[in-house]
């Protein structure tokens, strides 16, 4: 059972990189020229 869908901007930024590793199983979309965006199923 899914408890929810974060999505995440910046999920390029390094100080983003860890905490989303920690958190799950990421979902990365093709970036863009204002950054990219992560979907990550809440825990």
């Amino acid at each position: 059972m899914s408890r929810g869908l974060m999505i995440i901007h910046d999920a390029r930024r390094a100080a983003n990189r860890e905490p989303i590793a920690r958190t799950g199983k990421p979902t990365y979309r093709s970036p863009w020229r204002r950054g990219q965006v992560c979907l990550l199923p809440k825990p």
